[in-house]
């Protein structure tokens, strides 16, 4: 028998991408130290037997929008990775995900699709970490833009007296948060969303205002409903 070989009839190979993987620390919701952080995920097997690397993008808001987003660090061939740097926002919530490609036009996101993790330097909530450095420190409001609730930091080198309000773009307060004295170290505040008669406050532009002893700051926080 005779048999006629059309290699143009043949079946083209078709490339599938890579298999799914998650996403293993940080853990959601962990807190890390902002100038090292160490990420790790499952690898994610290649059905067609190709070569994955991977791409890990970090940034302060879940969409990953480009190219604003924090860091993005491509073609990892290893299922870790250790940042080092002064990129992250102290005080901040970041988010983080991993997309494994395969070299051919195939990709595969995480799962989760991403996970988040909270910031802040080596020293924060150490008692007397901060009475070498600055009288006062404010760092930025995390998160911001937010849809409730957020959180302004500070360190304080020695005890002072201390008035925290919410401001909108006026200058008008909005909602009182602290007055009195306190201690030197790391401190936190928080602003709910709400104004001093405990109605939600509208979208928009506020300034969480820190006058101390040692000095005035202000720092932006968005609020979106």
């Amino acid at each position: 028998d005779w048999v006629i070989y059309r290699p143009w009839l043949a079946s083209p190979t078709v490339n599938l991408p890579p298999a799914s993987f998650a996403l293993l620390a940080p853990a959601a919701g962990d807190t890390v130290t902002a100038d090292s952080v160490f990420f790790s995920w499952q690898a994610a097997p290649d059905a067609n037997g190709d070569a994955v690397t991977y791409d890990l993008w970090v940034d302060t808001s879940p969409a990953f929008p480009m190219p604003e987003s924090v860091f993005v660090i491509t073609g990892l061939t290893d299922t870790t990775y250790t940042y080092t740097g002064d990129d992250l926002d102290l005080f901040t919530t970041h988010y983080w995900v991993v997309f494994a490609r395969d070299g051919q036009g195939g990709s595969r996101r995480s799962t989760p699709a991403y996970r988040s993790f909270f910031a802040e330097p080596e020293d924060a909530g150490v008692p007397g970490a901060h009475r070498d450095g600055p009288a006062l420190e404010v760092y930025p409001v995390g998160p911001n833009p937010s849809r409730s609730a957020s959180t302004l930091r500070f360190s304080l080198r020695g005890a002072q007296r201390v008035r925290i309000e919410i401001l909108d773009v006026t200058g008008r307060r909005v909602r009182a948060l602290h007055e009195g004295v306190l201690p030197a170290g790391s401190h936190r505040v928080g602003w709910d969303g709400l104004t001093d008669t405990g109605v939600e406050a509208a979208s928009g532009v506020f300034f969480y205002s820190l006058i101390a002893e040692s000095g005035a700051v202000t720092r932006r926080a968005v609020l979106i409903r």
